[in-house]
């Protein structure tokens, strides 16, 4: 018999809960997640299996059972064996299957959390807690436990518990476990989506083309009509069309059917892409080191809150980009920065205009000495002393590639940081990664899937006027490109990621815990790195020059 495991809220004992029951070690307190699919990431494979009767005085006859999500099955008994169906359950939501049938039985099902407000089948011995609320934890531990009663399976999808566990247990936090790795460069770019840049490339998941190598995607404006995407010769961005707002993005988001980037602005060029034509480097680059056709923004809102997420795993409510109060505390569990320092880990923040880290304000008060301006760069990358950490942060208004700027500028700049670490003598151990905050308003094709909310702090919108929405879902698409001397060449990385993903891969080299839900849960970027093997890149290898040269 395994040990008991709680189905309660965590805020007291279970209604009939033994006072000595033993907490699985594997599994501990409730099977919590933001969807099903994300029960593995959280180290919580189990449903928890009722076998009556339950008797006064504690439950009996549980016991943890593997979950196998490809056998679980939806309210018509039809087994759901992708995640496209499992993520019809949200936060709160229960899946519950006859007991004696298995994760892969048939005639099972899930319900709402409304629809788990059912008259409890023993009052006396499963009475919900006073106070308790259809749909509430509590509600829910009593309807689950009248479920168990009746010989049900059931499993609990709410909000994750953080479990700040290292990457390897064993060896203490700060261990190098990836010592081929030195150096980890991020340079984020503005406001483009995947589609936007590569849906052209002939790599990874771009638009679909006709018989002529036309693209064909498209989305409908106020009246209905198809607008198709269109080749953008200029490369200077207009300075309306495009909108990237909370709201805006969530009405193009559209619940998955991405069709709302015309209506959003009544303008054609949000639906605009650029090619090789205009972006000889990007194209060049992207088609040497590998990409990611699954790297989504950490959130559906501008700038400044997914930038948050690159330094913290979370927004910390916040959805749009406006400056932060200068006395607003770090999250409570800090910043990567934070992380760093304690470990005695080196980072620099090289800037053009501002620095990032400004964006919680105490990590800038606090580190004036780690704000560098990007001259530095060019300089430590030609002696070869950059740090463990560097994060590069363009200007706003020339060389980001945001709204009204010059793509083309942009591309220069980045192929100057290119060309610098290229020739440093840190390259062979220095990993590139090149990477967007946001989409900008841009169309991209493929829904952001759902993902674990970071934290407890909701987003600081107002419902109505603003769109409903939560930081459990991803952002649209953006261009990743990693460059690195073990880089795959060739490569398409698939896995999905976001901006929590490089917190993930900084803290697999150094062995240190995540910050966040988000981050605990996310993919490290190791993929798009061959370790073992000789490296594909250590002499760097020919690019295209970038169309403008930067002075």
């Amino acid at each position: 018999m395994a040990p008991i495991v709680g189905l309660s809220d965590g805020d007291e004992p279970e209604v009939g809960e033994p006072k000595d029951a033993a907490v699985s070690p594997e599994i501990r307190g409730p099977l919590l997640c933001s969807s099903l699919q994300d029960l593995a990431a959280f180290g919580v494979v189990g449903v928890v299996v009722g076998e009556p009767p339950c008797v006064a005085g504690g439950v009996t006859g549980l016991e943890v059972v593997p979950l196998v999500l490809g056998h679980l099955v939806d309210l018509q008994g039809r087994q759901a064996a992708g995640d496209g169906e499992l993520e019809q359950l949200g936060q709160g939501d229960v899946l519950v299957v006859p007991a004696g049938q298995g994760c892969g039985g048939r005639g099972g099902g899930w319900l709402r959390p409304d629809a788990l407000a059912v008259e409890d089948p023993a009052p006396a011995r499963h009475q919900s807690p006073q106070g308790a609320q259809p749909g509430s934890a509590r509600g829910r531990t009593a309807a689950v436990h009248g479920l168990l009663a009746r010989g049900w399976e059931a499993v609990v999808v709410s909000e994750p518990v953080l479990d700040r566990r290292l990457p390897s247990p064993t060896q203490p936090a700060g261990t190098d476990l990836l010592p081929q790795i030195e150096h980890i460069v991020v340079l984020m770019k503005e406001n483009h989506t995947f589609d936007n840049y590569f849906g052209m490339l002939g790599r990874g998941d771009g638009f679909t083309l006709d018989v002529r190598g036309q693209p064909v995607n498209s989305n409908p404006d106020a009246a209905g009509r198809p607008v198709t995407v269109h080749h953008l010769t200029s490369p200077w961005q207009p300075w309306h069309g495009l909108d990237q707002h909370w709201n805006a993005s969530h009405l193009q988001w559209n619940h998955g059917a991405n069709d709302g980037f015309v209506r959003t602005t009544n303008s054609s060029l949000p639906m605009g892409y650029w090619t090789a034509d205009e972006l000889p480097f990007y194209y060049g680059l992207a088609r040497t080191f590998p990409i990611g056709d699954r790297y989504f923004a950490s959130c559906l809102a501008q700038t400044f809150p997914n930038r948050r997420f690159l330094q913290a795993g979370t927004a910390s409510g916040l959805v749009a980009t406006r400056l932060p109060n200068p006395f607003e505390p770090n999250p409570p569990t800090g910043t990567v920065w934070d992380e760093l320092d304690r470990h005695q880990i080196s980072w620099v923040n090289y800037f053009v205009e501002l620095p990032e880290i400004g964006l919680y304000p105490r990590v800038w008060i606090d580190h004036p000495s780690n704000a560098h301006p990007i001259v530095a760069f060019y300089e430590d990358c030609r002696l070869g002393r950059l740090p463990a950490i560097s994060l590069i942060t363009p200007d706003l208004f020339v060389i980001s590639e945001g709204e009204t700027q010059d793509v083309q500028a942009g591309e220069a700049f980045t192929a100057s940081v290119v060309d610098a670490i290229l020739h440093s003598p840190a390259w062979p151990r220095t990993m590139l990664i090149v990477v967007y905050d946001e989409g900008g308003g841009y169309y991209d094709h493929v829904p952001p899937p759902s993902a674990v909310a970071p934290d407890d702090v909701p987003p600081a919108t107002h419902v109505p006027p603003d769109q409903p929405g939560g930081y459990d879902r991803l952002g649209f698409r953006v261009p990743c490109i990693v460059i690195a001397p073990f880089a795959r060449a060739g490569h398409v990385s698939h896995v999905v990621y976001d901006h929590t993903s490089i917190l993930k891969t900084i803290q697999h080299k150094w062995n240190l815990p995540p910050l966040t839900r988000r981050d605990a849960a996310a993919a490290d970027l190791l993929d798009f790195l061959d370790l073992t093997g000789a490296p594909a890149f250590l002499q760097p290898p020919p690019l295209p020059h970038p169309a403008l040269h930067l002075p």
